[in-house]
C-alpha cells in the first residue's frame, strides 16, 4: 500500500499534513512581507506620499534594463515553492495555478489600493508561471521517484530547513 503513495498510517500521514500546512502558512506570511511590505516595517510602508501606478501591458518598462529580468527570475522563484506546497496538499496542478493567479492578483491590487508598489500585470504573469513551474516541479520529482510520500517527505525537509532560515533572518531584521 506505501508503494502506490498511501500512507499505512492515518496518524502519521496526518502530522505531514499538518507540518505542510504550517510550513505553508509561514511561507504565506513570508511573501506577504517580501511582496507587500518590500521586506520593511510596517511603519516604513504606509506612508501619505506614495505614489500609486498600475501597468497593464504586460513586459513593457519605462526604462530598460538588466533589473527587469532579474526581477522576472526572482517573481518565479518565489512563487514557485507555493505551487510545490499546493501540491503536497494534493491539490491538482490546475487549481494550484489558479490559487497563484489569485493570490498574486490580491497582492496587486492590494499594492494598488494601499499605494505600496507598482501594480503590474508582468508580476501577475510571472508570480502565476513561478507557481505553476513549482507544480511541475513536483510532479516531475513524483513522476520520477513513483512515490508520493517519498516526493512529499523529500520537498517537506528542505522546505522546513528554508523556513527555519528565513525566519532567522526575519528576527535578524527585526532588531
Amino acid at each position: 500500500m506505501a508503494e502506490m503513495g498511501i500512507s499505512e498510517n492515518p496518524k502519521q500521514e496526518k502530522g505531514k499534513v499538518i507540518i505542510t500546512i504550517v510550513l505553508l502558512t509561514i511561507y504565506l506570511f513570508a511573501l506577504i512581507w517580501i511582496i507587500l511590505f518590500k521586506m520593511s516595517m510596517f511603519n516604513e510602508i504606509f506612508r501619505p506620499d506614495r505614489i500609486r501606478s498600475i501597468n497593464l501591458i504586460p513586459f513593457h518598462y519605462d526604462v530598460e534594463n538588466n533589473y527587469h529580468m532579474s526581477e522576472l527570475v526572482v517573481n518565479m522563484i518565489i512563487f514557485a515553492p507555493l505551487g510545490i506546497y499546493l501540491k503536497m496538499l494534493k491539490t491538482g496542478s490546475i487549481k494550484a495555478i489558479l490559487c497563484g493567479l489569485g493570490i498574486s492578483l490580491i497582492f496587486e491590487t492590494l499594492q494598488f489600493i494601499f499605494g505600496i508598489g507598482a501594480s503590474d500585470i508582468t508580476d501577475v504573469i510571472t508570480n502565476t508561471a513561478g507557481t505553476a513551474a513549482g507544480a511541475g516541479f513536483y510532479s516531475i520529482l513524483n513522476l520520477c521517484l513513483k512515490n508520493t510520500e517519498k516526493t512529499d517527505g523529500l520537498l517537506r525537509i528542505p522546505a522546513a530547513i528554508c523556513t527555519v532560515i528565513m525566519l532567522l533572518m526575519f528576527a535578524i531584521l527585526l532588531k
